[in-house]
């Protein structure tokens, strides 16, 4: 500070001390003022720094008297106040008006400290941001040596180029220039004046530290750069009072513009929140170990939506709660974070979806390794007694047929003291069952529709998008009924007063496998890519009828889910026949069929309230799968073949149709085309086993596993006495 005639300089925070906190000797420190030649030395006695309790006593400030010509050289002529070290030589000149006794034999002055006239620095944050809705006010305050500079000119200029970087004028100050108040003080406003555009790109060499630490969070850009995750641009603001040359400013102003964005109306975690969380989980792992930011079911955790919220509220940079990660996310993406955590919807609700409006296929591209595909020329009963040919990468087999064989491996072991789950051969050893039977084996009947669910929708993704699109119809209307069994097993177990078990891994199939309760014992069933053999080996395997007539040769099964579910209803008969009130005449908990606009097509959620009712959830499952006799093919519940025959549809590649004069069914029908270049090659039961992490197949590996635990525990909330979250 720097009155007429005096001078007072602040050591306080200038002084090297001990790692004790003692002072350090650093010899005969002076005050000066600094001329272009020679320093002029103003205090004509050494600074009494290590002199006992001097810090305590004195707070580092000392004290000197100026003369009416020193304070004119360093207020008019903008000279520098110096802190000086007294030497021998190797310093600058004294000045010849700084001889005094107590310098004795010093003969220059090595300078440690200057300062300058006028300091300005922004009085709180130098960084914000700001967007079509919102300015940023920066108060800058400047000093003339230590008090309040007033009526000083301020001009603030873009200064990007200090990094070599200079984005588009989407941000600018109102202002450009501005006069300092009594206090010192004077405020620049900024706001956005166009449209800003994306990520900017940040190149190798401007950056090549950094290098390696962003390779992780950018994308690559087209010309070369790397596309970091930035809402918007960055702008950078020097500040400087207009014609002054002794001047020192303390920090750029930093501006963020964020981009132009329109946030839906009710977002979504998939489509809206995922991208952005799943981007801070990558920049602050340490984030796991208080909410997996890419797990959907940690976030909409009561007490994890409250943390959120309370961190995202916060003010971005004068509360240390705020999430630091979340401060670049703009405004209007921050409000829409905040809306789904009051909503935290997981996807857009689907149901059935339409039909694509482009209806051109996009197959596998030819070159992709292993795109040759297995094609089976000819099947037993598409054709009788024709040789059944496989592509030369599966080995030539002649094999004539008189009936329909399925493919059988190893028989499943039997464990001692582990019979068989089920009451297929348990209920006809005794003659007798129970209502904690029936509830087992209902179960079971879930766990039995949820093994078919992951093995026919394997094989529909591996289509290519819009091809084989017969083939995908027919396969998708199957799913879309296991899905109705799957719920139909779930209702009849509840209306028995028991709530069905999802969420677990007893429960959740895992493949290769045999299907539960004993259905199909010599069946080994895998996940595969849609191939005409693995239609006819394994699902119309699955769906095979005990027995059918229709097509040529009969069919002929044991063990089938079919004859599974007529031991179910077995049981139940007999718990009625002995006086027992199997099902409860309380619905609440039983869930509804949320697309009912095509119930028509896929059937209905019966409401269990008695045997009558249980009879006819069952009936609908066998007749959907199998036919509803032995001479008919047909779904009653929606008129429509069983999955047998709509799987040996596209085994034949021909529809199946009735002759009305000989009452028979043949495979002649329209055409089914199926073409095996048009079905993407994939491993067979894929598993994230050996995968390496953070490659495109981990990620996408990983991402599934969330999605799937997710959707088993939202199943498991929903037939747990939830039942109006069904959408």
């Amino acid at each position: 500070m720097v009155s007429t005639d005096r001078v007072s300089v602040d050591l306080s925070n200038s002084l090297p001390i001990h790692v004790h906190g003692s002072m350090r000797d650093i010899g005969d420190l002076r005050v000066g003022i600094q001329h272009d030649t020679c320093v002029e030395i103003i205090s004509p006695d050494s600074i009494p720094y290590m002199t006992l309790h001097w810090m305590e006593n004195t707070g580092g400030v000392v004290e000197c008297a100026l003369t009416q010509e020193q304070h004119t050289s360093l207020t008019e002529n903008n000279l520098k106040l110096v802190l000086v070290q007294m030497v021998s030589s190797g310093g600058n000149t004294l000045c010849s008006d700084s001889v005094f006794p107590s310098l004795k034999s010093a003969h220059s002055a090595k300078v440690l400290l200057s300062e300058v006239r006028y300091v300005l620095r922004p009085t709180g944050v130098y960084v914000g941001y700001v967007d079509e809705d919102h300015t940023l006010t920066i108060d800058i305050y400047v000093t003339d040596f230590g008090e309040p500079a007033v009526e000083k000119n301020v001009t603030i200029f873009r200064n990007d180029k200090i990094r070599n970087l200079t984005p588009g004028n989407g941000v600018s100050a109102i202002a450009e220039s501005a006069v300092t108040d009594e206090n010192g003080m004077v405020s620049f406003t900024f706001k956005k004046t166009e449209v800003i555009g994306f990520p900017r790109v940040y190149y190798d060499r401007q950056w090549p530290l950094i290098k390696e630490c962003i390779s992780s969070i950018c994308s690559a850009d087209p010309t070369g750069g790397c596309k970091l995750p930035i809402e918007g641009q960055v702008y950078m603001f020097g500040y400087q009072i207009a014609n002054a040359s002794n001047t020192s400013v303390y920090w750029n102003v930093v501006v963020l513009g964020f981009s132009d964005f329109t946030a839906p109306e009710e977002p979504t975690w998939v489509q809206d929140i995922l991208p952005i969380f799943a981007r801070y989980k990558r920049l602050t792992h340490i984030m796991d170990t208080i909410v997996d930011l890419e797990d959907y079911n940690d976030i909409i955790l009561p007490q994890n939506i409250e943390l959120l919220k309370l961190a995202m509220n916060r003010d971005r940079f004068l509360e240390a709660d705020f999430m630091p990660i979340t401060r670049d996310l703009s405004f209007k993406k921050t409000k829409m974070v905040l809306l789904w955590l009051d909503n935290p919807i997981y996807s857009t609700p689907s149901g059935i979806q339409p039909e694509p409006t482009d209806k051109t296929c996009q197959p596998p591209p030819e070159n992709l390794p292993g795109s040759q595909f297995p094609h089976v020329s000819f099947f037993p009963r598409c054709q009788p007694n024709i040789v059944l040919k496989f592509a030369e990468n599966i080995g030539a087999v002649d094999r004539y047929f008189s009936d329909i064989k399925f493919e059988r491996k190893k028989r499943r072991p039997h464990i001692k003291g582990r019979p068989l789950k089920g009451l297929v051969g348990r209920f006809k050893s005794r003659d007798t069952c129970t209502l904690e039977d029936l509830q087992a084996q209902l179960q079971t009947a879930l766990e039995l529709e949820f093994a078919t669910i992951p093995l026919y929708l394997t094989s529909l993704y591996s289509f290519g998008e819009n091809c084989n699109r017969e083939a995908d119809k027919l396969i998708t209307s199957v799913i879309m009924q296991e899905m109705l069994h799957f719920a139909q097993a779930a209702n009849l177990l509840i209306a028995t007063g028991q709530y069905p078990l999802i969420d677990n891994e007893t429960v959740a199939p895992t493949y290769p496998t045999y299907l539960p309760g004993g259905v199909l014992p010599d069946l080994y069933i895998s996940l595969k890519k849609a191939s005409l053999l693995h239609i006819y080996n394994t699902f119309m395997g699955v769906e095979v009828p005990a027995e059918t007539d229709v097509g040529s040769p009969p069919v002929h099964a044991e063990d089938t889910i079919g004859q599974f579910y007529d031991e179910i209803k077995t049981c139940i008969s007999y718990l009625y026949a002995e006086g027992n009130e199997v099902f409860s005449s309380n619905t609440s908990g039983q869930v509804p069929w949320p697309w009912t606009s095509t119930s028509g097509e896929i059937g209905s959620l019966v409401v269990v309230t008695d045997k009558d009712s249980a009879f006819d959830a069952i009936n609908q499952i066998i007749t959907q799968g199998e036919g509803a006799s032995k001479i008919s093919p047909e779904d009653v519940s929606t008129g429509k073949y069983a999955h047998f025959f709509r799987f040996e549809e596209i085994v034949c590649e021909k529809r199946l149709v009735a002759d009305p004069d000989t009452d028979t069914y043949s495979y002649s029908g329209e055409a089914i085309p199926f073409n095996a270049s048009e079905v993407w090659p994939m491993r067979d039961d894929p598993t994230a086993y050996n995968l390496i992490p953070n490659t495109n197949c981990y990620t996408e590996a990983k991402a599934f596993h969330q999605v799937y635990r997710s959707l088993l525990r939202s199943l498991q909330e929903t037939f747990s006495g939830h039942p109006n979250q069904v959408t």
